[in-house]
């Protein structure tokens, strides 16, 4: 695929947001782009509308961020509904990173209404902390869901080169369910920094390697030197549900899925020591995914992997040829392909999945492959809708 065309897929739109002191500061974190669809906390729920909801939303920012927009629907007449969606852009561990104080500072409102007064940085930060304190930080959905800083490593390859080095995070940190459970992407150096321009990083192949038996994602957000990269949201709708793997394998990620097929840029902070966290929407440990709709899948999506010689490769290589089966193992039974496909399946509406992007776009590498029937978009589609019930 070409890279250009990558590019501006990578090239993410900014979501905007309308719109203290400190008294023992939460050492939970929830910071993210996508509605939490748990049921609301009730404590967590009336704290929010006596601080935030009532007194600044519905005040300040219901002409852009009602039902009918045109921004984010955060303000709307459902107090729950606005609950779960601003929470997932608040970082209660680090008010000042949340998304939510830092449009505040830069108050994004006057672009579209010069007239408008928004509401003050320490309003806000006010508001979020006693929200905190008097409610929220009772709520088992607010807990830790950023990762530890890693460095970003000193000397990167640069494009145009094809090469990248991969960079790992645990995921102790966010409770002890996901002990052993590690996410990785791979890097390279996009653009070098100058006396006029900040440098970029590209990453791709977002993967999560898990010992549990399975885990489901909403989205990815990163912190570069521990302030929020707004712009670097083109993983924060994935709607990724993945199995656990053996942790006897040489690399405990092979056989771990790509998340997203598109890539993501992450614009340089500093001329050198970079380090990036990595904040999750919606993780949370399930029981193992398996294949639901077996026959739909049988009929309408198997046959078109055997016409197009995918189990050549992802099998143990065809002959001289590409071996992806480190990548995805389409070997067994049909149920267990069709659970295996499953995985590189994105349940967020609008999303493609990953098992189409990288197959059909060669996105991350792949080789090309024969032209699927035109049917078969609308054939994954019906099988997609069947796994999703």
């Amino acid at each position: 695929m070409d890279f250009n065309l990558r590019f501006k897929l990578a090239i993410l739109s900014v979501t905007l947001l309308s719109c203290g002191s400190n008294s023992s500061a939460p050492t939970n974190r929830n910071e993210a782009g996508s509605r939490d669809s748990s049921p609301p906390c009730a404590s967590g729920l009336a704290a929010f509308e006596k601080n935030l909801y009532k007194p600044i939303l519905r005040t300040t920012c219901l002409d852009c961020h009602d039902a009918a927009g045109p921004g984010p629907s955060h303000s709307t007449i459902d107090p729950a509904a606005s609950y779960a969606m601003i929470k997932t852009y608040v970082n209660f561990g680090e008010l000042s990173q949340s998304r939510i104080i830092q449009h505040v500072q830069t108050k994004h409102w006057v672009n579209y209404d010069p007239s408008a007064t928004g509401c003050s940085v320490a309003d806000m930060t006010t508001a979020l902390q006693n929200w905190w304190d008097e409610g929220e930080k009772d709520c088992p959905s607010s807990q830790t869901t950023q990762t530890s800083t890693t460095l970003i490593p000193a000397h990167l390859p640069l494009f145009p080169q094809e090469s990248f080095v991969p960079m790992t995070w645990k995921l102790d940190s966010l409770g002890e369910a996901f002990v052993g459970a590690e996410f990785q992407v791979e890097i390279q150096q996009l653009a070098i920094p100058t006396s006029t321009s900040a440098g970029a990083y590209r990453l791709r192949k977002p993967r999560i390697a898990t010992p549990q038996a399975g885990i489901s994602i909403d989205g990815i957000h990163f912190f570069i030197n521990g302030k929020l990269q707004d712009s670097a949201n083109g993983w924060e709708h994935l709607g990724a549900q993945i199995a656990g793997h053996e942790s006897n394998r040489a690399d405990i990620f092979d056989g771990s899925p790509v998340l997203s097929g598109r890539e993501q840029i992450v614009l340089q902070d500093q001329a050198s020591g970079d380090s990036l966290s990595v904040t999750f929407s919606g993780i949370q440990v399930i029981a193992k995914p398996v294949c639901k709709d077996l026959s739909v899948f049988q009929a309408k999506v198997l046959p078109v992997i055997h016409q197009l010689s995918c189990v050549g490769c992802h099998s143990g290589g065809a002959p001289g040829g590409f071996n992806g089966s480190a990548k995805l193992l389409l070997t067994g039974s049909d149920a267990d392909i069709c659970s295996a496909v499953r995985e590189r399946v994105s349940f967020s509406v609008g999303e493609p999945s990953p098992f189409m992007q990288i197959g059909f776009l060669q996105s991350n590498d792949h080789p090309p492959v024969d032209q699927a029937p035109q049917t078969f978009n609308q054939d994954w589609q019906s099988w997609v809708m069947g796994e999703a019930k």
